[in-house]
């Protein structure tokens, strides 16, 4: 596989690292909000919630990188090519299912009055929800480029977009 390739894989991955630690960090902070802020305004159970996206999110990365990363490296793309096509269908799911929290989340309004650790944790959310997005971006072009140089029809079944990036 190319030297380029590699780096986008290598690159992918170490935003993989980051997302982890950042995720970890929410968590913990959650934790301590919850513990912390008698606020009422502050949601209960955050620790949870991160917590149960965390499990989902963490199952996806280690297909990546356990699975279809290698394959990719190797110049086995046709034994990856349903699993790409499952995390594609999946990164489109949560950009649909999760647009909504993702608005929420980036639009909320933290009051004056509201604890200064949990201020904390929503400036905190608010950029990691970024950084997720744009690594979500920045993996599906990779993954769609790869599936296209080893099936270029299925660039239809993709979406549209896929065509601007491939041209």
């Amino acid at each position: 596989m190319s030297n380029e390739v590699n780096s986008e894989i290598q690159e992918l991955v170490s935003d993989h690292k980051s997302l982890r630690d950042d995720f970890k960090e929410l968590i913990i902070m959650a934790k301590e909000v919850e513990v912390k802020c008698v606020d009422p305004d502050v949601p209960k159970e955050i620790s949870t919630f991160l917590l149960r996206f965390w499990v989902t999110i963490e199952a996806l990365i280690q297909k990546e990188e356990g699975i279809i990363f290698p394959l990719i490296l190797d110049d086995r793309v046709d034994e990856s090519y349903g699993d790409i096509q499952e995390v594609l269908a999946i990164h489109r799911c949560f950009e649909k299912e999760l647009q909504p929290l993702i608005d929420e989340v980036l639009n909320y309004e933290v009051a004056t009055k509201s604890c200064d650790l949990w201020k904390s944790l929503v400036k905190r959310t608010r950029l990691f929800v970024e950084d997720l997005q744009d690594h979500v971006k920045k993996e599906d072009h990779f993954l769609k480029k790869s599936i296209v140089i080893f099936d270029s029809e299925s660039i239809d079944e993709l979406d549209l977009e896929l065509e601007l990036e491939v041209s």
